[in-house]
């Protein structure tokens, strides 16, 4: 898990570090914001188009290799990135290209990635997924960093070269790490339509559904949170371009004291079902009070905190992971991002259209928040909680009984190693 969590945390820092270079130079080159959503656009809908295939293609192929393949091919576009910039080769137009390539890859590998520790991280699900987002949130803290000091200077073309570099490195622990995986059927991609409805069909009769599609609003609220929250703190605070970075900053940090204030307290103290009803009702009361804050200080402690309620979403994760059997993990993975992708297009869309500002925006994400939190448990409280909580404690049972049983072996064999010294002796 430590190599696994090495090499996570470096492509999130590379991921950030797309994010951050993209935007830059689109700005630089256009001088125009809606050059920037195209950028983004384009390669968000290669995004989407992809969501159809990836499910199917890693529930049907080593997981592993797929997050082999995935870094080398980040690797070399970041490599034709940084060639281009040095030769003065890019526009708008090669930068939509590269937002297609980077954006397309990380579907791969975050499907992938969470797959995997599903298959790893037999007993401890939530804890390994709580690892993995506390080292997604450092790099989260240190990429704005790092890339604006390249970006001061003018080194925009290095940073891409960085980046790239980064890439290769974390290639060793990834190697280094452990697993094989035997995939029994595969199953022709011309039919993936069939396996779409199969997974949709699946996850309603497994119980499973219900966890996904709150997973799905989670990544929806963050999603579209981040595509806002810049234009939310110029027009409704004045932040400027340091303390927009401090915000983001914060809010990193606040996924990091939620995950481990989660696994250390709240989850040896509280039922699971409580802490997400509960949690999920705070993460909306958060946001709204957020979207109304007049001071920056106190803009500052309601991200923090919708950040710290933001690790829910690992645990529903676990849930509906545990819920799913093997073969299905990816796919589901896939249908649960395809709904989220789906809900921010329309809502951000929507709101577009209805001149809505910002402001109201943020607030209509924690209404949205509060009615799952309040409808959903409603109807569906505890609902195939238990069952998760009887499979947690069956494991235990079982790690248990295996010790008992093995300290008994090893004092049996004890007992009759004494028996033959003594024998030997007489």
């Amino acid at each position: 898990m430590k190599k696994l969590s090495i090499f996570h945390f470096g492509s999130i820092l590379n991921g950030a570090f797309d994010v951050i270079i993209l935007g830059y130079l689109a700005l630089k080159f256009s001088h125009n914001p809606d050059e920037v959503i195209k950028v983004f656009t384009s390669g968000f809908v290669a995004r989407i188009l992809l969501v159809y295939f990836s499910g199917y293609i890693i529930d049907n192929h080593n997981k592993k290799t797929i997050l082999l393949y995935s870094s080398i091919i980040r690797s070399l576009s970041l490599l034709f990135g940084g060639i281009m910039s040095l030769m003065g080769l890019l526009d708008i137009f090669t930068l939509s290209i590269l937002s297609i390539l980077l954006m397309g890859n990380k579907q791969f590998y975050s499907t992938s990635i969470r797959t995997l520790v599903r298959i790893i991280a037999k007993n401890n699900l939530s804890a390994s997924h709580a690892v993995l987002s506390i080292a997604a949130n450092i790099a989260g803290i240190f990429a704005p960093i790092i890339a604006g000091v390249f970006l001061k200077f003018n080194l925009e073309s290095y940073l891409f070269f960085l980046a790239a570099l980064i890439n290769v490195l974390i290639l060793i622990p990834l190697m280094k790490f452990k697993y094989h995986e035997e995939i029994k059927t595969k199953v022709s991609l011309f039919k993936t339509h069939h396996e779409f409805i199969k997974v949709f069909k699946y996850a309603k009769q497994s119980g499973a559904f219900f966890y996904v599609v709150v997973m799905a609003f989670f990544t929806f609220g963050t999603f579209t949170r981040n595509s806002i929250l810049v234009g939310f703190l110029n027009e409704n605070l004045q932040v400027k371009a340091v303390g927009i970075s401090i915000f983001f900053a914060t809010a990193c940090a606040g996924a990091i004291f939620g995950s481990i204030l989660m696994q250390k307290y709240f989850k040896k103290h509280f039922k699971i079902e409580n802490i997400l009803l509960f949690g999920t009702l705070l993460h909306g009361i958060f946001y709204i009070l957020f979207a109304f804050s007049t001071n920056e200080y106190f803009a500052l402690i309601d991200l923090f905190m919708i950040s710290s309620c933001f690790v829910l979403w690992i645990e529903f994760q676990a849930i509906w992971q545990c819920l799913t059997k093997k073969e299905y993990l990816a796919k589901t993975s896939a249908f649960a991002q395809f709904l989220s992708f789906i809900m921010s297009i329309i809502f951000l869309q929507l709101f577009n259209f209805l001149s809505i500002n910002f402001k109201y925006m943020i607030f209509s994400i924690g209404f949205i928040y509060i009615l799952v939190g309040v409808t959903i448990f409603l109807f569906f409280y505890n609902f195939k909680v238990k069952e998760y909580r009887l499979k947690i404690l069956k494991r235990k049972l079982k790690r248990k009984i295996r010790r008992k049983l093995k300290r008994r072996l090893e004092k049996k064999r004890d007992k009759q190693r004494e028996e033959e010294a003594y024998f030997r002796e007489r």
